[in-house]
């Protein structure tokens, strides 16, 4: 996680396939105070999971979402 006058700005992480091929890719994050129930709304307003709530440890809480325009993001409650 990068920070910019001690507000977290972004982050960076390695992303290995399960051949053990990397690749890049870029992400929009969305910082948000309650992941499930954030999820939960979303897919009530019509997105679906991606990847479901998963703890990132020294990070937060996350998920992954699509929304019905077919454009994914990611939510993340900070710890």
């Amino acid at each position: 996680m990068f920070q910019n006058r001690s507000q977290y700005e972004c982050g960076l992480s390695m992303v290995v396939s399960d051949n053990g091929a990397a690749w890049s890719e870029w992400n929009v994050y969305y910082t948000i105070q309650d992941c499930e129930r954030s999820l939960i709304n979303a897919r009530r307003l019509g997105a679906y999971s991606i990847i479901e709530t998963q703890d990132k440890p020294g990070i937060g809480r996350f998920a992954s979402i699509t929304g019905p325009d077919g454009i994914k993001c990611f939510i993340m409650a900070r710890e």
